[in-house]
């Protein structure tokens, strides 16, 4: 009788995957988010960005940055960088024009963000591309 009850609660078990090992969970996803507005600066020579951007804790930053592209003008490419700590922190990043000045109205902003695991392994990356208005 015992021996029958083992064996029926080792099956018990088995069925409901209580012997099954656990799978690591996977890591929080990295943001790099562009807010809705951005300012332009001396006269439209620069444009200040605000993103909204995150990474999982024990990761690191391999890349990250941000720029504008408005009526075919293109802004400088600039780097920013966040402690991965799954926490999400606000940014101001202040871009360049190349061409002639930004101007109020629609642009469009992309940031990207690349992180790596402490072991080297995996990267992860997120940004997006959003139009904005410039102010």
């Amino acid at each position: 009788m015992t021996r029958r009850l083992v064996l029926m609660l080792s099956t018990v078990a088995l069925v409901l995957g209580l012997g099954a090992p656990v799978a690591a969970a996977a890591p929080s996803s990295v943001q790099a988010d562009v807010r809705p507005v951005a300012d332009l600066l001396d006269g439209g020579l620069a444009v200040r960005i605000y993103i909204k951007a995150s990474c999982p804790e024990g990761y690191q930053v391999l890349e990250a940055l941000a720029y504008v592209v408005q009526d075919g003008m293109t802004s400088s490419m600039r780097g920013f960088t966040i402690p991965c700590d799954g926490r999400k922190h606000n940014l101001t990043v202040e871009v360049i024009s190349f061409d002639a000045p930004f101007t109020r109205g629609k642009a469009f902003v992309t940031s990207f963000l690349l992180v790596i695991d402490a072991a080297g392994q995996e990267t992860i990356s997120g940004g997006e591309r959003r139009q904005v208005d410039l102010r």
